[in-house]
Protein backbone atom coordinates (compact mmCIF):
# COMPACT_ATOMS: atom_id res chain seq x y z
CA UNK A 1 0.00 0.00 0.00
CA UNK A 2 1.40 3.38 -0.98
CA UNK A 3 2.05 5.96 1.71
CA UNK A 4 -0.47 8.35 0.20
CA UNK A 5 -3.18 5.68 0.26
CA UNK A 6 -2.28 5.01 3.90
CA UNK A 7 -2.60 8.73 4.65
CA UNK A 8 -6.04 8.74 3.04
CA UNK A 9 -7.12 5.67 5.04
CA UNK A 10 -5.73 7.16 8.24
CA UNK A 11 -7.99 10.17 7.77
CA UNK A 12 -11.28 8.41 7.02
CA UNK A 13 -11.33 4.60 6.85
CA UNK A 14 -12.71 2.65 9.87
CA UNK A 15 -11.89 -0.72 8.24
CA UNK A 16 -8.26 0.35 7.96
CA UNK A 17 -8.11 1.04 11.69
CA UNK A 18 -9.76 -2.26 12.54
CA UNK A 19 -7.15 -4.09 10.47
CA UNK A 20 -4.31 -2.19 12.17
CA UNK A 21 -5.03 -4.02 15.43
CA UNK A 22 -3.63 -7.19 13.86
CA UNK A 23 -0.60 -5.42 12.34
CA UNK A 24 2.80 -5.22 14.08
CA UNK A 25 3.73 -1.97 15.84
CA UNK A 26 6.69 -1.56 13.48
CA UNK A 27 4.38 -1.04 10.51
CA UNK A 28 2.77 1.99 12.13
CA UNK A 29 6.15 3.30 13.22
CA UNK A 30 7.32 3.05 9.60
CA UNK A 31 4.16 4.89 8.50
CA UNK A 32 4.74 7.66 11.05
CA UNK A 33 8.34 8.08 9.89
CA UNK A 34 7.18 8.45 6.29
CA UNK A 35 4.48 10.90 7.41
CA UNK A 36 7.10 12.99 9.25
CA UNK A 37 9.22 13.15 6.09
CA UNK A 38 6.31 14.09 3.79
CA UNK A 39 4.86 16.73 6.13
CA UNK A 40 8.32 18.17 6.79
CA UNK A 41 9.00 18.54 3.07
CA UNK A 42 5.61 20.15 2.39
CA UNK A 43 5.84 22.57 5.33
CA UNK A 44 9.41 23.44 4.37
CA UNK A 45 8.36 24.27 0.79
CA UNK A 46 5.43 26.46 1.85
CA UNK A 47 7.27 27.98 4.82
CA UNK A 48 10.29 28.83 2.66
CA UNK A 49 8.08 30.56 0.09
CA UNK A 50 6.59 32.68 2.88
CA UNK A 51 9.70 33.32 4.98
CA UNK A 52 12.77 33.32 2.72
CA UNK A 53 11.93 36.44 0.66
CA UNK A 54 11.17 38.43 3.84
CA UNK A 55 14.35 37.41 5.67
CA UNK A 56 16.48 37.89 2.56
CA UNK A 57 15.10 41.39 2.13
CA UNK A 58 15.79 42.18 5.79
CA UNK A 59 19.33 40.87 5.49
CA UNK A 60 20.16 42.87 2.37
CA UNK A 61 18.41 46.01 3.63
CA UNK A 62 20.05 45.86 7.05
CA UNK A 63 23.29 47.58 5.99
CA UNK A 64 21.48 50.51 4.39
CA UNK A 65 19.12 50.84 7.37
CA UNK A 66 21.93 50.80 9.94
CA UNK A 67 24.20 53.19 8.03
CA UNK A 68 21.36 55.62 7.32
CA UNK A 69 20.40 55.61 11.00
CA UNK A 70 23.90 55.92 12.43
CA UNK A 71 25.05 59.57 12.71
CA UNK A 72 28.06 60.55 10.57
CA UNK A 73 29.83 62.32 13.43
CA UNK A 74 29.27 59.79 16.21
CA UNK A 75 32.17 57.72 17.50
CA UNK A 76 31.74 55.42 20.45
CA UNK A 77 34.78 53.83 22.06
CA UNK A 78 34.94 51.29 24.83
CA UNK A 79 38.29 50.91 26.56
CA UNK A 80 38.62 48.36 29.34
CA UNK A 81 34.86 48.37 29.84
CA UNK A 82 34.51 52.15 30.01
CA UNK A 83 32.37 53.95 27.41
CA UNK A 84 33.36 57.28 25.86
CA UNK A 85 31.72 59.30 23.09
CA UNK A 86 32.83 62.31 21.03
CA UNK A 87 29.43 64.06 21.27
CA UNK A 88 27.51 66.07 23.82
CA UNK A 89 25.45 63.75 26.02
CA UNK A 90 22.78 62.57 26.37
CA UNK A 91 22.94 61.62 22.69
CA UNK A 92 20.07 59.74 21.04
CA UNK A 93 19.81 57.68 17.86
CA UNK A 94 16.17 57.91 16.83
CA UNK A 95 14.03 55.14 15.42
CA UNK A 96 14.02 55.36 11.58
CA UNK A 97 10.92 57.07 10.24
CA UNK A 98 9.75 53.98 8.34
CA UNK A 99 9.48 52.02 11.61
CA UNK A 100 8.03 54.66 13.93
CA UNK A 101 4.44 53.67 13.24
CA UNK A 102 5.14 50.11 14.40
CA UNK A 103 6.77 51.10 17.71
CA UNK A 104 4.58 52.15 20.63
CA UNK A 105 5.94 54.27 23.47
CA UNK A 106 9.45 54.59 22.07
CA UNK A 107 11.16 57.20 19.98
CA UNK A 108 14.82 56.17 20.27
CA UNK A 109 16.79 53.06 19.46
CA UNK A 110 19.81 53.92 21.62
CA UNK A 111 20.69 56.73 24.01
CA UNK A 112 24.25 57.36 25.19
CA UNK A 113 24.54 58.92 28.64
CA UNK A 114 27.67 58.05 30.56
CA UNK A 115 26.31 59.82 33.65
CA UNK A 116 23.28 57.52 33.80
CA UNK A 117 22.85 55.04 36.63
CA UNK A 118 21.23 52.63 34.20
CA UNK A 119 17.94 52.04 36.03
CA UNK A 120 14.46 51.57 34.58
CA UNK A 121 13.51 55.22 35.22
CA UNK A 122 16.29 56.44 32.94
CA UNK A 123 15.22 53.98 30.26
CA UNK A 124 11.63 55.20 30.45
CA UNK A 125 12.64 58.87 30.59
CA UNK A 126 14.65 58.62 27.38
CA UNK A 127 11.93 56.49 25.67
CA UNK A 128 14.62 54.19 24.31
CA UNK A 129 15.14 50.49 23.80
CA UNK A 130 18.79 50.63 24.88
CA UNK A 131 20.59 52.98 27.26
CA UNK A 132 24.40 52.98 27.22
CA UNK A 133 26.02 54.29 30.40
CA UNK A 134 29.60 54.69 31.53
CA UNK A 135 30.24 51.01 32.07
CA UNK A 136 26.86 49.35 31.59
CA UNK A 137 24.13 48.73 29.03
CA UNK A 138 20.47 48.77 30.06
CA UNK A 139 17.69 47.30 27.94
CA UNK A 140 14.32 45.58 28.10
CA UNK A 141 13.83 41.87 27.62
CA UNK A 142 11.05 39.37 28.07
CA UNK A 143 7.90 38.22 26.26
CA UNK A 144 6.56 41.77 26.36
CA UNK A 145 8.59 44.94 25.95
CA UNK A 146 9.04 46.54 29.33
CA UNK A 147 8.33 43.34 31.23
CA UNK A 148 11.89 43.15 32.53
CA UNK A 149 14.67 45.74 32.60
CA UNK A 150 18.18 44.30 32.54
CA UNK A 151 21.48 46.09 33.17
CA UNK A 152 24.67 44.39 32.00
CA UNK A 153 28.00 45.67 33.30
CA UNK A 154 30.67 45.70 30.59
CA UNK A 155 33.62 43.39 31.04
CA UNK A 156 36.83 45.15 32.06
CA UNK A 157 38.62 43.45 29.15
CA UNK A 158 36.07 44.65 26.58
CA UNK A 159 37.39 47.09 23.96
CA UNK A 160 35.56 48.52 20.93
CA UNK A 161 35.59 51.42 18.51
CA UNK A 162 32.27 52.08 16.77
CA UNK A 163 31.79 54.62 14.00
CA UNK A 164 30.37 54.69 10.49
CA UNK A 165 33.59 53.41 8.94
CA UNK A 166 33.83 50.40 11.26
CA UNK A 167 30.17 49.57 10.65
CA UNK A 168 30.73 49.70 6.88
CA UNK A 169 33.74 47.40 7.16
CA UNK A 170 31.74 44.97 9.29
CA UNK A 171 28.97 44.67 6.71
CA UNK A 172 31.51 44.38 3.89
CA UNK A 173 32.95 41.40 5.77
CA UNK A 174 29.68 39.55 6.34
CA UNK A 175 27.93 40.30 3.02
CA UNK A 176 29.68 37.38 1.21
CA UNK A 177 27.98 35.09 3.75
CA UNK A 178 24.50 36.21 2.65
CA UNK A 179 24.48 33.50 -0.05
CA UNK A 180 24.15 30.96 2.74
CA UNK A 181 21.07 32.62 4.26
CA UNK A 182 18.51 30.88 2.05
CA UNK A 183 19.85 27.30 2.38
CA UNK A 184 20.23 27.75 6.15
CA UNK A 185 16.64 28.98 6.46
CA UNK A 186 15.32 26.05 4.39
CA UNK A 187 17.36 23.53 6.37
CA UNK A 188 16.32 25.18 9.62
CA UNK A 189 12.61 24.95 8.79
CA UNK A 190 12.94 21.31 7.75
CA UNK A 191 14.83 20.30 10.89
CA UNK A 192 12.41 22.26 13.09
CA UNK A 193 9.38 20.43 11.64
CA UNK A 194 11.08 17.03 11.93
CA UNK A 195 12.05 17.63 15.56
CA UNK A 196 8.59 18.92 16.47
CA UNK A 197 6.89 15.88 14.93
CA UNK A 198 9.29 13.46 16.58
CA UNK A 199 8.73 15.25 19.88
CA UNK A 200 4.98 14.94 19.29
CA UNK A 201 5.34 11.20 19.88
CA UNK A 202 5.41 12.09 23.60
CA UNK A 203 2.20 14.09 23.18
CA UNK A 204 0.66 11.04 21.52
CA UNK A 205 1.14 9.10 24.76
CA UNK A 206 -1.65 11.27 26.16
CA UNK A 207 -3.72 11.01 22.96
CA UNK A 208 -3.36 7.22 23.13
CA UNK A 209 -4.95 7.24 26.58
CA UNK A 210 -7.93 9.13 25.18
CA UNK A 211 -8.09 6.76 22.20
CA UNK A 212 -8.10 3.80 24.59
CA UNK A 213 -10.91 5.34 26.70
CA UNK A 214 -13.04 6.31 23.67
CA UNK A 215 -12.58 2.80 22.21
CA UNK A 216 -13.57 1.29 25.56
CA UNK A 217 -16.71 3.44 25.69
CA UNK A 218 -17.56 2.15 22.21
CA UNK A 219 -17.01 -1.46 23.40
CA UNK A 220 -13.91 -1.91 21.26
CA UNK A 221 -11.40 -3.67 23.49
CA UNK A 222 -7.82 -2.82 22.65
CA UNK A 223 -4.66 -2.51 24.73
CA UNK A 224 -3.01 0.80 25.51
CA UNK A 225 -0.09 -0.16 23.25
CA UNK A 226 -2.51 -0.72 20.36
CA UNK A 227 -4.18 2.59 21.19
CA UNK A 228 -0.78 4.27 20.87
CA UNK A 229 -0.18 2.46 17.58
CA UNK A 230 -3.53 3.73 16.27
CA UNK A 231 -2.67 7.23 17.53
CA UNK A 232 0.30 7.32 15.17
CA UNK A 233 -2.27 7.15 12.37
CA UNK A 234 -4.94 9.33 13.99
CA UNK A 235 -2.27 12.02 14.31
CA UNK A 236 -2.30 12.43 10.51
CA UNK A 237 -5.33 14.71 10.47
CA UNK A 238 -4.05 16.59 13.52
CA UNK A 239 -0.70 17.34 11.87
CA UNK A 240 -2.28 18.46 8.60
CA UNK A 241 -4.64 20.86 10.35
CA UNK A 242 -1.98 22.07 12.81
CA UNK A 243 0.73 22.87 10.27
CA UNK A 244 -1.70 24.43 7.80
CA UNK A 245 -3.09 26.61 10.60
CA UNK A 246 0.36 27.61 11.87
CA UNK A 247 1.45 28.67 8.37
CA UNK A 248 -1.73 30.71 7.83
CA UNK A 249 -2.24 32.02 11.38
CA UNK A 250 1.18 31.91 13.13
CA UNK A 251 0.07 34.33 15.86
CA UNK A 252 -2.76 31.96 16.87
CA UNK A 253 -0.60 28.87 17.38
CA UNK A 254 -2.21 27.81 20.67
CA UNK A 255 -5.71 28.10 19.20
CA UNK A 256 -4.60 26.17 16.12
CA UNK A 257 -3.14 23.37 18.27
CA UNK A 258 -6.35 23.19 20.32
CA UNK A 259 -8.51 22.99 17.19
CA UNK A 260 -6.28 20.30 15.64
CA UNK A 261 -6.53 18.22 18.83
CA UNK A 262 -10.33 18.56 18.86
CA UNK A 263 -10.50 17.47 15.21
CA UNK A 264 -8.19 14.52 15.95
CA UNK A 265 -10.36 13.36 18.86
CA UNK A 266 -13.51 13.86 16.78
CA UNK A 267 -12.04 11.50 14.18
CA UNK A 268 -11.23 8.98 16.93
CA UNK A 269 -14.83 9.13 18.15
CA UNK A 270 -16.23 8.74 14.63
CA UNK A 271 -13.94 5.83 13.68
CA UNK A 272 -14.51 3.89 16.91
CA UNK A 273 -18.29 4.43 16.63
CA UNK A 274 -18.22 3.06 13.06
CA UNK A 275 -16.20 0.04 14.20
CA UNK A 276 -18.70 -0.60 17.03
CA UNK A 277 -21.57 -0.66 14.54
CA UNK A 278 -19.79 -3.22 12.36
CA UNK A 279 -18.78 -5.51 15.26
Amino acid sequence: MSIFKEIKNSISNPDYYRSLVDEPFGKSLKYYSALVLIVSIMVTIVGSILVVPVLNRLAFDLKETVLSSYPDDLQVSVEKGTVKTNVKEPYAISIPNQYKDTVLGKKNLVVFDTTSSGDSKDLAEYQTFVLVGKDQVTYEEGPAIGSNVVTKVLDKDFNLVLDKLSITKFFDTIEPLYKYVTPLIVLGIFMMVVLVMLGAMLYLLFIALLVWLIALLNKWKISYLKAYQLSLHFATIGFIVAWAGILIFPAWILVVLLISTIILLSLVTFITAQIRQKN
